[in-house]
């Protein structure tokens, strides 16, 4: 089973801050909802994301703002749920591992060959974003854009762990 999808981007569009950290999860909740649809599924009311405990990119005002966005747009309630911080062995340390265990003693030169061979890994469906497609799935200026409509998180929220956002209001513990 492909089960673990690994999303491949040349970081000379986006980088590794938040303009490709909004992208790719806006990608994965439209692709989430339109395949829900599809199987005509009802679309869920809540998103739980746990995650690392990354500050300055996981855990930075502009996701922040995301997952506010997200609780408006998407769904009733976003709970975000950070680990404490260190190696946290997350499912995802692992996908990672797997992928470049699919790299090792290979020559790849082009985006089209890494996921190849990320794909012959049992458990990983990996996908090329590209930047130059009419898709733009690559978005810059996610930072202004929510800084725009939507309030930075109070000074000091980095040292909580459990995110609640409903209706655009935020509960932190």
């Amino acid at each position: 089973r492909k089960d673990n999808r690994v999303l491949v981007y040349d970081e000379r569009c986006m980088g590794k801050g938040c303009d490709a950290l909004c992208s790719l999860r806006l990608k994965f909740h439209m692709e989430s909802m339109e395949e829900r649809k599809r199987k005509g599924l009802n679309l869920p009311e809540v998103f739980i994301s746990v995650r690392d405990n990354c500050v300055g990119q996981n855990k930075s005002n502009a996701t922040m703002q995301f997952d506010c966005f997200l609780s408006l747009s998407f769904y009733k309630r976003v709970l975000i749920l950070y680990l404490i911080p260190g190696h946290s062995h997350m499912m995802a340390d692992r996908v990672v591992a797997w992928a470049k265990g699919g790299l090792k003693h290979k020559d790849i030169f082009i985006p089209a060959e890494m996921v190849n061979a990320m794909n012959s890994v049992k458990s990983i469906r990996a996908e090329y974003i590209d930047h130059k497609s009419r898709w733009r799935e690559c978005w810059k200026g996610w930072k202004d854009w929510l800084g725009k409509y939507i309030q930075s998180m109070p000074v000091g929220f980095t040292g909580n762990y459990v995110f609640e956002f409903h209706e655009g209001k935020v509960t932190m513990k």
